[in-house]
């Protein structure tokens, strides 16, 4: 593990990998708290998952929380601008004469 890799964790909060899946992960904690090889865990997914089974995992060091609100303006900004890539992509096909 190298010393930059290392401070993200302490820098960066890193969310669980199933963060993005509430409906199956409904207690998923968000914030990473141990690690299976390159996949984040929070302490509840952590407890529950199948994932690495087998594998040692290692506890990360504790880091800021997951900002919601901020995750929720990242979002939203990335679907702003992958619409106006759609609709560039859109509006490039018409002008081809590929639509």
């Amino acid at each position: 593990m190298t010393g930059r890799w290392r401070r993200q964790d302490v820098d960066n909060a890193i969310r669980c990998q199933h963060a993005t899946d509430p409906v199956l992960r409904p207690h998923c904690t968000v914030t990473t708290t141990a690690g299976i090889g390159p996949i984040p865990l929070g302490s509840s997914c952590h407890s529950r998952s199948s994932v690495g089974r087998g594998q040692p995992s290692v506890a990360l060091p504790t880091g800021p929380t997951i900002d919601l609100l901020a995750w929720i303006h990242s979002c939203r900004h990335a679907a702003e601008q992958a619409e106006q890539a759609e609709l560039a992509a859109i509006t490039r096909a018409r002008q081809n004469g590929t639509s």
